[in-house]
């Protein structure tokens, strides 16, 4: 028993790296995806490297981005707009304004049939008015040229926008309603009560319009056909392009999103397992070769593969949330921090065996791979005493400017010009540049 306590304390800088290596690869492989992967690479614009390839099974072919995209800028365009229509407000204007009017034609020196005449035209113009309402002028923009939905109580009417009296057109109706200029003073009277009762009684209904909008954008279809069994999707060294880069892409999607039978996520779980404890084993024999002070050191070598970790969790969670935004993540942090605590050498390998790594987690894995392998090898090659703060900003200048080209480069080859630039990316190495500048140490 003494000897092997004895054993264990002279080792005990070998087993603690020992459980920091098998507790460092269970962590990762618990970061990664269990669904399996489409097993073929290929890119846009590229041709297929392999056999003639036929669907395994019947899958749906999805939509693109910019085709729903599309089809819920239809819906919104097309989607009916809902005003409400306030009874309440008509009667009480209408009410308000034949007491009024009675009252000034109560001391107006006009004959019986005149006064009735005038109290009758005032009656035609507020029904002509309130027939389907007047519109509330906070609402005015809302109305578009389609048609739009009128709800008065528990009724639905289908109108044009056009049919709303706006605030602008009422002074001109009523002077056309009255026949001929000049009006008498009665007249001019009269029209002054009906301008002053006047009241909006149609409102946008923004709650009821939104929840038709959400109604309708809630039946959009994401696929659009079927692929069958058995069914040619692209023949070796067709260009992966237009519709057989839509069927590639709805496949790979197939595979990703695939639920997996015990067995076959234990030999996922497995296969992962060996693949990441092959590339930290990589990490340990580097260090053990050519970095034996840093070996030795327990905390050093702690220190490297917590950061590494770091960088693997910080892309698992983009993933998850929306995997656009990878291209923010600072990764190429990871060899500036290496390089300022140990060397290049050690930071270009670190750097390399992650994005290795994380090429099993993220979209369009080549292209992330080469971006951020190259992107590692300028941060590596840019300026020395990175503490000064305008060395560094000259670095991170550096990175983004060959994160920039590297992009451009691989969008020119997959669209074939360069109008399908997608600028939000570029807006994306901007956001990074930013990051690194303010984090780097």
């Amino acid at each position: 028993m003494k000897k092997i306590i004895n054993k264990l304390l002279v080792n005990h800088s070998l087993i603690y790296k020992l459980f920091l290596y098998v507790l460092t690869v269970i962590l990762v492989v618990y970061l990664f995806p269990k669904g399996g992967q489409f097993k073929y690479e290929f890119q846009k614009g590229k041709p297929w490297q392999y056999e003639n390839y036929y669907s395994p099974f019947d899958f749906s072919i999805k939509k693109s981005d910019q085709e729903i995209e599309a089809e819920k800028q239809q819906i919104k365009e097309n989607s009916k707009q809902f005003f409400e229509y306030n009874d309440e407000v008509f009667l009480n204007v209408k009410k308000n304004t034949t007491e009024k009017l009675l009252e000034y034609l109560a001391t107006a020196h006009l004959s019986n049939q005149n006064k009735s005449r005038l109290v009758q035209k005032a009656n035609d113009i507020l029904n002509e008015i309130y027939e389907f309402g007047y519109l509330d002028p906070l609402s005015e923009q809302k109305v578009g040229n389609v048609e739009i939905t009128l709800r008065r109580g528990n009724s639905i009417q289908n109108i044009q926008p056009n049919k709303l009296f706006k605030s602008t057109q009422i002074s001109a109706f009523l002077n056309t309603k009255f026949g001929k200029q000049p009006f008498s003073k009665e007249e001019k009277s009269v029209l002054t009560i009906i301008s002053n009762e006047l009241k909006p009684n149609v409102t946008f209904d923004e709650n009821f319009t939104q929840k038709a909008y959400e109604e309708n954008l809630s039946h959009i279809s994401f696929t659009k056909g079927m692929v069958a069994e058995k069914e040619r999707i692209i023949f070796k060294g067709d260009i992966v392009e237009g519709e057989k880069l839509v069927k590639l892409n709805s496949l790979k999607s197939e595979f990703d999103s695939q639920v997996w039978s015990k067995s076959n996520s234990n030999w996922i779980v497995l296969g992962y397992s060996l693949l990441v404890a092959l590339s930290f084993l990589m990490m340990m024999l580097f260090l053990r070769k050519y970095r034996l002070d840093i070996f030795e050191n327990n905390n050093k070598v702690t220190f490297i593969f917590f950061n590494m970790i770091l960088v693997i969790l910080l892309i698992t969670l983009i993933v998850k949330y929306d995997a656009k935004f990878i291209y923010v993540a600072p990764i190429v942090i990871l060899p500036l921090v290496l390089k300022a605590f140990f060397d290049s050498r050690l930071g270009l390998f670190a750097h390399t065996l992650t994005v290795l790594l994380l090429g099993f987690i993220v979209p369009n894995s080549f292209e992330f791979v080469f971006l951020q392998i190259i992107a590692g090898i300028v941060t590596i090659l840019t300026i020395s005493e990175l503490y000064k703060r305008a060395n560094l900003f000259l670095s991170v200048l550096q990175i983004t400017f060959v994160y920039i080209v590297a992009y451009f480069a691989f969008s020119v080859i997959q669209e074939g010009n360069a109008q399908n630039l997608n600028f939000e990316k570029l807006t994306y190495f901007a956001m990074k540049a930013q990051q690194l500048y303010l984090f780097c140490p």
